[in-house]
């Protein structure tokens, strides 16, 4: 799918994420019944629920957004925090924030 924003073309690529899934569903205890993969994006963008592009674009923009705050508050564990926050203190220099789970580099 592609998406046209002012000089600025965004085109998505299919993912299939259970290849990283590392033995999550060959555990005995798995029952795909259960699992949340009908909720994961790149499920939704295949099933034809959400443009690609489009959720793309908006995940920029809410980095963009959050990178223009004076204190970022949000959980680490979270890409696009992280990003944002690594985006903030790369315009900015180190700033303030707060994680509400747990410091940055704790796995």
């Amino acid at each position: 799918a592609r998406w046209m924003v002012q000089d600025f073309t965004c085109a998505t690529l299919p993912l299939e994420r259970s290849v990283y899934d590392v033995g999550a569903s060959h555990a005995p205890e798995y029952n795909p019944k259960e699992s949340a993969y009908d909720q994961w994006i790149e499920r939704r963008i295949q099933l034809g629920e959400v443009d690609g592009s489009l959720a793309a674009l908006h995940a920029i923009a809410e980095v963009d957004t959050l990178a223009s705050c004076d204190y970022l508050i949000g959980r680490l564990d979270s890409a696009i925090s992280r990003l944002a926050l690594m985006l903030l203190s790369a315009r900015r220099g180190p700033r303030p924030y707060v994680s509400l789970d747990k410091p940055w580099a704790q796995p």
